[in-house]
């Protein structure tokens, strides 16, 4: 299998390819009966786990689940009418009338592939499709069928998303005969996955999804060592995914090699929404950080004695900055920000900031730098109302990428039993408009790398 060189175009392929998947059926009412088969399935050792609760996710992306029918509403079905992109005719195909069991799915990752499974209602429509889609015709392997990147038996699939054409049978084979022991249903995460009733939740091993993600070895270096100095036994994470008409939430936390939140090691602070507010900055994407004299104080700490570090060098710089960071940019590359300091040691901060081209004033408290005139729909009231009392955040326009159908995007860390949890918040003008849009960055991405 050919890899992919570029970590951050898989990561977006990956995660938007993750999430069209799951609209393929509607879920059963023996929910946790399906699981445990398709947990039974899966061997013992994966990094990653999802599970996908897709009744639920099709009635949140237009679509409408009627005794065993799916039909899309008005806007998703002009969508998938006016596009001719393949994949998306190949997936509007198999969620209306693709032969797939109306009943929940599973995504894991073992070794370095990426697997979708779920079961199957009719197994001939199902294979006239694929063999469309593919244009060749299915290869039989005892009860074992292939074709592209799926296989497939009378009742179940498999596709192995890391692959575009090719699927290894001998792999399938051993997943199809796990003894309970060997399969993740003896994992104690597994009955916490089951219970839930989030549209999607799932766990991964840090380190066996690094190693899975195709980085430069000093890339996850790097990355494993940040871990280890910002987190106490930081080993494993967990995360759900909920849609609620308008808006799409993700969070994820770190846990420790006993189950239980990895201990964020430094002091942490909240945004106030005043503060936000105060800043009086616009953009197209607004950034935020909460800072405390603690932090800063925590960074020194570290880097104490150890020669030249660049943080070290970040830490003294920003020894007097206290309060709420904000920056703002926007599409014409103009930016402003805003540096709330307690003192006056500020001289390396400024220095650094001219050097960059940034035009620099202090008043009141504050430090603003500005270059150009910076513009935008995130303004102070958007950025205060979804981002107070974080401790960091990001909060994108992508209009040029969804043609207005999503409000915004944010990407959010905030203090939680002691860790730090990980989120992100899409928000639309509605259930259908969020999908789409989605849907509308899926097309644009590729077309910008002329895929």
């Amino acid at each position: 299998m050919k890899k992919n060189n570029s970590f951050v175009r898989d990561c977006l392929s990956f995660a938007f390819l993750l999430i069209l998947s799951l609209a393929l059926g509607s879920c059963s009412s023996d929910k946790s009966g399906d699981l445990r088969e398709l947990f039974n399935s899966i061997p013992s050792d994966v990094s990653f786990v999802g599970v996908i609760d897709s009744e639920e996710l099709l009635k949140q992306s237009g679509f409408k689940v009627k005794k065993g029918s799916i039909v899309p509403g008005k806007e998703t079905e002009k969508f998938f009418a006016e596009n001719t992109d393949k994949k998306l005719e190949f997936l509007y195909d198999l969620i209306c009338d693709g032969g797939v069991e109306p009943s929940c799915m599973a995504l894991f990752t073992e070794g370095y592939n990426s697997y979708l499974t779920g079961f199957l209602s009719d197994t001939d429509k199902f294979k006239d499709l694929v063999e469309s889609h593919f244009r060749e015709k299915t290869a039989a392997t005892g009860e074992f069928s292939t074709c592209g990147n799926i296989a497939f038996t009378s009742n179940r699939f498999w596709c192995c998303l890391t692959s575009r054409n090719t699927i290894n049978i001998d792999n399938i084979r051993h997943f199809s005969t796990l003894s309970e022991k060997q399969s993740f249903i003896s994992a104690g995460i597994s009955d916490e996955l089951m219970k839930s009733d989030k549209i999607m939740r799932g766990w991964g091993d840090i380190k066996g999804c690094l190693n899975a993600s195709g980085m430069e070895f000093s890339t996850k270096a790097s990355l494993q060592m940040g871990l280890e100095a910002l987190f106490e036994d930081a080993v494993e994470f967990i995360w759900n995914m909920d849609i609620d008409k308008d808006e799409l939430e993700i969070d994820l936390n770190l846990l420790n090699s006993k189950g239980g939140i990895a201990a964020f090691l430094y002091p942490a602070s909240k945004a106030e929404s005043d503060q936000i507010k105060a800043a009086d900055i616009s953009g197209d994407a607004v950034l935020m950080l909460a800072v405390s004299p603690k932090f800063t104080d925590r960074m020194k700490k570290d880097t104490r004695g150890k020669g030249m570090s660049v943080i070290g060098m970040i830490s003294g710089m920003i020894s007097d900055v206290s309060g709420t960071v904000m920056v703002a940019a926007d599409n014409a590359d103009n930016i402003s920000g805003v540096i709330p300091v307690k003192g006056n040691n500020t001289s390396g901060l400024n220095q650094l900031l001219s050097q960059y081209g940034f035009s620099v004033t202090q008043d009141n408290g504050a430090m603003r730098f500005t270059k150009g005139t910076c513009s935008g729909k995130i303004t102070s009231d958007v950025t205060a109302s979804v981002l107070k009392d974080k401790m960091a955040g990001l909060i994108i326009s992508p209009d040029s990428l969804t043609q207005g159908k999503i409000d915004y995007a944010a990407f959010m860390l905030s203090t939680d039993k002691g860790g730090m949890k990980m989120s992100i918040e899409v928000k639309a003008k509605d259930h259908e408009s969020l999908m789409i849009g989605l849907l509308r960055a899926y097309l644009t991405k590729n077309a910008l790398n002329g895929n």
